[in-house]
């Protein structure tokens, strides 16, 4: 009982801060998902070297995390500045994204460990599990040139529908494992519950979110059900490969940002792929 009010006090607050910082204007926005991506780069790292190193902390980890946040903040800049996109801009983040990760192979040429590769592989991983889905994000918001919070609320409703509709329904009636070696929890009574609630929300969201049309809103559901799913199985199968439970223990009751916001993390470059350039 102590636990689930635990659970229940930090999803609360980590809503009310979500909702808060995307709803409130763009650099509410920004400074959420800087966060989000610092974190979960902190937390990554971390749990990476420390499989390699034994260590936990290092100043290769907050070099990495800089390295790994340099786009994303390229990007903030320049949507700060501008509000659009264009060809020019998505070439030169790309130019920066090659840069970020070009410095990885220059410092490792002074490195003594014996597995440089391993360190540049895993910092580059870094980048794009977790720095261009923010990314991705940001373009979400910037679709139409100005600043819009709907896609993104959108979004995080609907993934959090699925999240929990799984959770609740396979928790209850789950027999059939979805995939026992990597998440003995999860079940395909629970993904196909999250998924029914899901699809039910994104005709709700699609009245009530006028932005995008109710066909563009269920096939954004779809998205999310398999790409969120993914994302969640393959943040279990980067914690068993490491013997860790919980990324960290920065959200007490939910472990780390990664834990929370994997299945948001690997759907959001397929959603961004949908609305930036089929649905347009």
């Amino acid at each position: 009982m102590i636990d689930l009010i635990k659970r229940l006090k930090t999803a609360f607050l980590l809503v009310f801060i979500l909702l808060a910082g995307i709803v409130l204007d763009q650099i509410g926005f920004f400074l959420v998902f800087a966060a989000i991506c610092i974190i979960s780069l902190w937390e990554f790292h971390c749990a990476l070297y420390y499989d390699l190193t034994g260590r936990k902390k290092s100043k290769r980890i907050i070099a990495n995390v800089i390295l790994g946040t340099l786009p994303f903040l390229g990007v903030v800049l320049f949507f700060l500045g501008h509000s659009y996109i264009d060809a020019s801009r998505i070439f030169a983040i790309s130019i920066l994204l090659f840069l970020s990760i070009s410095v990885y192979y220059i410092v490792e040429l002074a490195s003594r460990l014996e597995k440089p590769f391993t360190i540049i592989s895993y910092a580059i991983t870094g980048i794009f599990y977790v720095t261009v889905p923010c990314i991705m994000i940001v373009f979400i918001a910037f679709h139409e040139g100005d600043y819009d919070f709907r896609p993104i609320l959108g979004l995080l409703i609907l993934n959090w529908i699925n999240d929990t509709g799984a959770y609740l329904v396979g928790s209850q009636i789950g027999r059939n494992k979805l995939f026992p070696r990597i998440s003995p929890k999860k079940t395909w009574e629970g993904f196909w519950g999250g998924a029914v609630l899901t699809l039910i929300s994104s005709y709700i969201i699609a009245n009530y979110l006028n932005v995008f049309g109710r066909n563009d809103w269920i096939i954004l559901a779809v998205i999310v059900i398999i790409f969120g799913t993914l994302g969640d199985l393959i943040e279990s199968m980067f914690k068993r490969s490491l013997s860790v439970k919980d990324t960290s223990t920065f959200l007490p009751g939910h472990g780390g940002f990664l834990d929370r916001f994997d299945s948001l993390l690997f759907m959001a470059p397929f959603a961004a792929f949908y609305i930036l350039f089929i649905k347009s």
